[in-house]
């Protein structure tokens, strides 16, 4: 007993010092306040005469400028520990917060009443028209810091936001905590809309136009646009091209092509798709596949949507298809609709019809037959910048027609900036019962692909 009481006596001040460790690394927090108004939270790493690099906890590691910087203010060490790690000068007490009212900054930002913020003629020093104060957004992250500049729109639980002096951002939606824009157009519930100044809170949504006020929870919020309703805030869009070229004992020119267009509205979802993939080899070609499809869907409540016409071109003369249109309808549902995973399926009946490259003699070129469609698409976030998305098509027809065919899709999306990504698509096509061409020979059942390519968002 006495043996474990003298045990006892000496591990006491070693876990007091690594908690009052651990407290002060955690607790620690420097901030940097810009001269537009932003305000950035974290750990001072470096501080020179020419710029200051501070570690933040949501943007990560961030280089700035000193003729951007209002003032920085250095967490006081604790008691016996050195007066800035990054620095070593010692702790100057920051100004009192000021005490008059910024118009230009939302309530709770950084120039605004009761914070601890740039005072008021720095923002009089920058002599903004009242244009540019009244298209102003502010958005504040989970760690405090606030942020000013245009806000792009928040779909999918990503935000696009461009700040005045930290340039293209690309936010996961939880790590925003509030969102203020003098106009906006906004998606909730029921793929219900409305429009006006905008205030997103942790807990609420409150848009004010200019007849009513709309407020509804935080969670049935869908997505933001930004501005009055417009035409063009409404679509999106992708373009990628993969170009493979070689020269020497064998001569081959590979071009792949994918684009899609998006147009969205609170009820409403129209995309447009095209692949191509066509390949020469010693001047013969060997790959000439095109897919081009088209869908609608009216969403009915937040998950369950029509999805009428649903429409496929299909070319591939190597699988003797000369041309091969799909159109039909049915409805869809969205089975998971998280953060991080969507998954929908969707199905219903459809017409096809088929034209042959060539036959054999006595065949008919071309058939036409009632069809069963299916599709499914599943997209999985692994990372910020890493995307997973699964696509699957099926369509069940006559056996003269091709009988079951098969489309199959994996996709890795790596964002490599916030325009650009590269794409790695594994692809996947098969047709049942493939008709044999003008000289007997019958097509394979499957086709594989693996296209790498580089893309631009727009």
């Amino acid at each position: 007993m006495a043996a474990f009481g003298i045990i006892e006596v000496r591990l006491r001040p070693a876990w007091m010092v690594l908690v009052a460790l651990f407290a002060a690394s955690t607790g620690r927090a420097d901030t940097v306040y810009l001269r537009g108004g932003e305000k950035l939270i974290g750990k001072v790493v470096v501080d020179e005469k020419t710029k200051i690099v501070i570690k933040s906890q949501t943007l990560g590691r961030l280089e700035i400028p000193r003729d951007r910087i209002e003032r920085v203010e250095l967490d006081p060490p604790s008691a016996g520990q050195p007066a800035n790690a990054a620095t070593g000068q010692a702790f100057v007490p920051a100004p009192p917060p000021t005490t008059t009212k910024v118009a230009v900054a939302p309530t709770n930002s950084p120039g605004a009443v009761g914070t601890n913020a740039p005072s008021k003629h720095r923002w009089f020093w920058r002599r903004k028209t009242p244009a540019d104060e009244a298209s102003t957004d502010w958005i504040q992250l989970k760690s405090g810091e606030w942020l000013r500049g245009r806000l792009y729109g928040m779909q999918n639980r990503k935000l696009d936001f461009e700040s005045d002096e930290l340039d293209d951002l690309t936010l996961d939606w939880k790590d925003v905590h509030q969102v203020i824009s003098p106009q906006a157009l906004v998606s909730y519930g029921d793929r219900q809309s409305t429009w006006g100044a905008l205030r997103v809170d942790r807990e609420n949504v409150t848009v004010t136009g200019a007849q009513e006020e709309v407020k509804f929870r935080r969670y049935d919020l869908v997505g933001i646009a930004p501005g009055s309703p417009r035409e063009l805030d409404y679509w999106s869009g992708r373009f990628n091209v993969g170009i493979n070229l070689r020269s020497g004992n064998t001569e081959q020119a590979d071009l792949v092509t994918k684009i899609r267009v998006e147009r969205r509205t609170p009820r409403t979802h129209l995309k447009l798709e095209y692949t191509g993939n066509y390949s020469v080899v010693n001047q013969v070609e060997n790959v000439d596949n095109q897919r081009a499809t088209e869908s609608f869907d009216y969403f009915l409540t937040r998950r369950l949507f029509l999805r009428v016409p649903y429409t496929e071109y299909y070319r591939d003369p190597f699988q003797n298809i000369a041309h091969r249109l799909t159109v039909g309808g049915g409805m869809g549902y969205y089975f998971i609709d998280t953060p991080k995973v969507e998954w929908l399926v969707s199905g219903g009946p459809a017409y096809q019809f088929i034209q042959f490259d060539t036959v054999e003699a006595g065949e008919a070129g071309e058939r036409s037959t009632p069809a069963f469609g299916l599709q499914s698409n599943l997209e999985i976030e692994l990372s910020k910048r890493v995307d997973l998305e699964l696509g699957y098509q099926g369509i069940l027809a006559r056996e003269n027609a091709g009988g079951l065919t098969h489309h199959g899709a994996v996709t890795l999306e790596i964002d490599l900036t916030h325009r650009v990504d590269l794409d790695v698509s594994f692809i996947w096509d098969r047709i049942g019962t493939p008709q044999a061409d003008s000289a007997g020979v019958v097509p394979k059942k499957d086709d594989f692909r693996l296209n790498l390519s580089l893309g631009v968002k727009y």
